[in-house]
């Protein structure tokens, strides 16, 4: 990972982008074809972890809450059009929790009542979640490190009590990224640029159990959607100006990086 933003999106610019055509044709699962049950043949926590979260090749990683899907889509339209590639976890994985009902049917059942309900038995049942979200969250990790550009949306459904220099969510996934965004070793961007210096879920309720997290954004440049717009329109005109809608991708990253330094 290189750079990472906040893109601060209000009402007004959720309905502004909800209303956009969309032009986004959603990523073909990359695991869709695999025969589940050869993943439970496997006692090989990585070939599974590398199996059902493959790595894929991004731009841009966008992190959101799964509330927020049809926006998300929607933005990642317009950040395609521009010639980036871009990554929302739920088009390109298949879900964690289909994986992990299917290890727990197989391995956590304790009996099955005279109505056909199966109980579980509670401690072989915490484990096969840990081992599932456990790997979901270096899958996670491993994609927000891959990609150049990590961008989380800011929505009334990513944070509660937010503020310009807060943000609190009570997604624990949201927090997961946020703190590996924050943390991670920046890499130079290693891509030719003008302006260029020297790697889901099902839409569950993430609030269930009410749980909030501190989420910090330091690391984060706050963006609005208005200078992303901006960017966009200045990219558009330039590339075809110039006849170069080939680098328009790359153009459009340069000018985000210049026009919000750290």
């Amino acid at each position: 990972m290189y750079r990472g933003f906040r893109l601060i999106l209000d009402d007004a610019n959720i309905k502004e982008i909800k209303k956009l055509n969309q032009g986004h044709k959603p990523v073909a699962k990359l695991n869709v074809d695999l025969d589940i049950d050869s993943v439970l043949d496997s006692q090989d926590a990585n070939w599974i972890m590398d199996t059902w979260f493959p790595n894929y090749d991004a731009d841009i990683f966008l992190s959101h809450s799964h509330n927020d899907c049809e926006l998300t889509r929607k933005l990642a339209d317009q950040l395609e059009r521009m010639g980036l590639k871009v990554f929302v976890d739920s088009e390109v994985w298949r879900y964690a929790s289909e994986l992990l009902r299917k290890i727990d049917d197989t391995y956590c059942v304790k009996n099955i009542d005279a109505d056909g309900s199966k109980i579980y038995a509670y401690e072989r049942r915490n484990k096969s979640t840990a081992h599932v979200y456990i790997m979901l969250a270096h899958a996670l990790t491993r994609m927000i490190d891959l990609t150049e550009c990590f961008i989380f949306l800011d929505t009334p459904n990513s944070s509660i009590t937010a503020s310009r220099n807060r943000v609190e969510t009570l997604s624990p996934w949201l927090y997961h990224e946020l703190t590996i965004a924050r943390i991670i070793a920046r890499r130079p961007c290693t891509r030719f640029g003008k302006f260029a210096e020297d790697t889901s879920l099902e839409n569950l309720n993430e609030s269930m159990l009410n749980l909030k997290y501190k989420a910090d954004t330091k690391g984060l440049m706050n963006v609005s959607y208005s200078s992303l717009q901006n960017i966009m329109r200045k990219v558009r005109i330039e590339t075809a100006f110039y006849g170069t809608n080939g680098r328009r991708g790359a153009k459009f990253l340069d000018s985000l990086y210049q026009d919000f330094k750290l």
